[in-house]
């Protein structure tokens, strides 16, 4: 059985993930994403980025089985402070990666949205995705905010 993590070290992690959350912007969280999504899902994680003007089909990472894509949301400072004008941007970059996904992957089976909102997702991206979870009940939707995990291999890591 691992030794347990005493409370400091516990703290000092949680800071400096914090830290980095919060400066992971655009393609930072996505090569982030990519570095742990490695370590927990191993080949059946494949990173992915943008081909030129050829875009990335919006796919920011793929689980091969189930067949997932996953879309990546970085705002400034962790969305600390986000205005009213950045989360209708935020909201539009949701439905804009997934039916771009959908249309991208048509044998799609998850849709995971991956952001580094440090103080909890906004509602009305919470409410957006519910609402595409109903529309497309053929397709698992998932979002998780990579935030104050207590252990990095669960960070990103989904109850299939």
């Amino acid at each position: 059985m691992p030794a347990s993590i005493p409370s400091v070290k516990k703290r000092a992690f949680r800071n400096a993930l914090d830290l980095k959350l919060r400066r992971c912007r655009g393609d930072m969280l996505q090569h982030f994403l990519a570095a742990v999504a490695n370590k927990v899902w191993g080949e059946n994680f494949i990173p992915a980025t943008a081909h030129y003007t050829q875009g990335d089909l919006k796919c920011d990472g793929l689980l091969q089985d189930p067949l997932t894509v996953f879309a990546c949301y970085g705002p400034t400072n962790g969305g600390d402070g986000q205005s009213s004008g950045a989360t209708a941007q935020a909201l539009a970059k949701v439905t804009d990666d997934f039916l771009g996904a959908v249309k991208a992957w048509p044998d799609v089976k998850g849709w995971f949205f991956v952001n580094n909102y440090v103080t909890g997702i906004p509602p009305q991206i919470t409410a957006k995705l519910v609402q595409i979870a109903n529309d497309h009940p053929h397709i698992t939707i998932r979002s998780r905010s990579i935030t104050r995990s207590q252990n990095c291999m669960t960070i990103v890591r989904a109850t299939w």
